[in-house]
């Protein structure tokens, strides 16, 4: 049975009982033959939809046969879809003086209480059929519409159902749809089903619209504000190792249903003789252990805490070769190298923003970018700093240059502060040649190590993911796939591995050194640290990495074996050490 979505009731008139009677014996009539019968035949005429569309049985009517206050016989009739007109047969009937009553239903099936009844004489008359015409009128049972809600209060934020119903004369529902209108969206907002929304503290009127008659009512709805609720403390990172000696920093944060809470902390640790903390969250290891710190909220002594496990620590890694990194420890950002005696010479000094130095394979020659953000140029300098000359300059912002395994070719990125492209120079003859062509930001691009293929980051695929292509750009293949940032790739010396940094671990906010294969399998996490361990580079025989890594709050420059052991601090500076590339001798 079809639901019917605006019902409209039906007054009924009768607009002609004709009684045909023929036969019989002429003159002036004779008289019916006692226990003989006769038939009638009601013909209703049903209107078509006038306002709505109205569905097939929708309306109704039942038909009754009297004689006297006996019912003889009776039928249904459904309502066509587009009106019309219905036959209804009754057959062997007394002849004679009957009486018929027809009822007309709002709902289907003749459900529910009667909108209205005609009554009138039918005469039956035995061997006849009687032919009774019918008219239907279509007229709206709606006489009033009401709007309830079970509370009339919604916080901000939140939402309630509000709920209409239209009613007859006779104070009895029927089916209908509604508009729903909001006096004051900005305090309220309702949908079309009567869901209302709290948007601001204040009050608005909700209205419901019959669509066919257009009555209505309505439903006053008080938004206050949402409750602050429980404040909840939760200290980062929950879990973080280091070495006797070493440091973390804690972050500790408070929230309540409104958003963060500013607050002030007090900070303990359960076994200071492990692990000791100071009034800001800054943990020094201390002995072999694990202890918990616990940060408590000093308006709501609500508090959380983290596990510091402290190791022995690990003995310095002998290393060869020379590393060149960037420091702003004199103010602005410069080169520094460093031996493995742990002297540092500082290579730049201009004052131009000098980053993303990387070695020749040889060790002879360092490229670098320099100059403000947008507009910055590659140069190039012997490993002593001497020997400083432009590589690239065509007033884009270029960056992350590389060398080909031979020192003949040059990759970087250029284009805009927020959107680049690969290319790559051959150093001797100048020519250059682009191989991405506007697909999101591409950057970070290494040689392999036949260089037949160059490995780089880009984020056209929606976020940063790590790709390699052919050396001249075709076969661009997609090898990391994680819904986070992967970037600075780097081939291992012998081409079996990729190193990279990703924030895929942990709460994502930190970016750690991961390694794969260079079809993109076998990705896994080096270091089990929850501090950052970033822009990782190998040492010329492939043992080793070094990268930037920040357990005692700035970066620093630490080293690992390539399978995660032996992470280690070779250099801390007063300022923030980054971008390491190792050189041999």
């Amino acid at each position: 049975m079809t639901r019917v979505s605006t019902l409209y009731l039906l007054a009924l008139s009768v607009l002609a009982c004709a009684v045909c009677g023929c036969g019989g014996g002429g003159g002036g009539g004779g008289s019916t033959p006692q226990g003989a019968t006769g038939s009638a035949t009601f013909v209703v005429d049903w209107p078509a939809a006038r306002v709505a569309d109205i569905p097939a049985a929708a309306h109704s009517a039942r038909i009754q046969v009297l004689s006297g206050t006996a019912v003889l016989a009776t039928q249904d009739v459904a309502r066509p879809a587009a009106g019309g007109r219905t036959t209804t047969h009754f057959g062997y009937l007394p002849s004679g003086q009957l009486s018929y009553a027809i009822s007309a239903y709002a709902q289907p099936l003749c459900a529910g209480q009667p909108i209205s009844t005609a009554n009138n004489l039918l005469t039956v008359t035995g061997g006849q059929d009687t032919l009774v015409p019918i008219a239907v009128e279509s007229a709206s049972p709606i006489n009033t519409v009401s709007v309830s809600v079970i509370t009339s209060t919604v916080t901000v934020g939140s939402t309630i159902t509000v709920n209409a119903v239209a009613r007859d004369t006779n104070n009895q529902p029927v089916l209908a749809t509604f508009t729903w209108l909001s006096s004051a969206p900005t305090v309220a907002t309702v949908d079309g089903s009567g869901h209302v929304t709290g948007v601001s503290v204040g009050s608005a009127l909700i209205t419901a619209r019959e669509t066919g008659t257009g009555k209505t009512g309505g439903v006053t709805i008080t938004v206050t504000a949402k409750p602050a609720g429980k404040v909840q403390v939760t200290v980062a990172p929950g879990t973080s190792g280091m070495q006797i000696g070493q440091h973390v920093q804690l972050m500790a944060t408070a929230r309540n249903d409104l958003g963060p809470v500013t607050t002030t902390f007090h900070w303990a640790s359960a076994q200071p003789a492990i692990a000791s903390v100071d009034a800001s969250g800054y943990v020094t290891g201390v002995s072999v252990g694990s202890a918990v710190i616990t940060a408590t909220d000093n308006t709501s002594a609500q508090s959380a805490t983290a596990t510091i496990n402290v190791s022995a620590p690990v003995p310095s890694t002998p290393w060869s070769g020379k590393i060149v990194f960037e420091s702003d420890m004199s103010g602005s950002l410069e080169l520094y190298l460093l031996r493995p005696d742990g002297s540092v010479q500082q290579l730049t000094s201009d004052g131009t923003n000098n980053a993303d130095a990387v070695f020749s394979y040889d060790g002879t020659q360092i490229a670098y970018d320099s100059g403000a953000a947008g507009s910055r140029q590659i140069m190039g300098m012997n490993a002593g700093g001497g020997g400083r000359q432009v590589l690239v300059t065509n007033g884009l912002d270029n960056v992350d240059p590389a060398f080909s395994r031979d020192g003949s070719k040059l990759a970087y990125a250029s284009g805009t502060a927020t959107m680049h492209d690969i290319y790559v120079k051959d150093l001797a003859s100048g020519t250059t040649t682009q191989l991405t062509h506007g697909e999101g930001d591409n950057l970070h691009p290494g040689f392999s190590l036949d260089g037949s293929q160059l490995v780089f980051s880009s984020s056209r695929g929606g976020n940063y993911d790590i790709y390699v292509m052919g050396a001249d750009g075709g076969g661009i293949t997609q090898l990391t796939t994680e819904s986070y940032w992967d970037g600075h790739p780097m081939f291992s010396p012998d081409g079996a591995k990729i190193a990279f940094s990703s924030n895929r671990a942990d709460d994502h906010t930190a970016y750690q050194t991961h390694q794969m294969n260079p079809d993109g399998n076998s990705q896994v996490r080096l270091l089990n640290v929850t501090h950052c361990s970033r822009t990782p580079c190998y040492s010329p025989d492939g043992a080793q990495l070094v990268f930037a890594s920040n357990p005692d709050r700035n970066f620093d420059l630490y080293m690992a074996s390539v399978d995660g052991s032996g992470f280690h601090l070779i250099f801390s500076g007063p300022g923030r050490e980054m971008h390491p590339s190792w050189g041999p001798e």
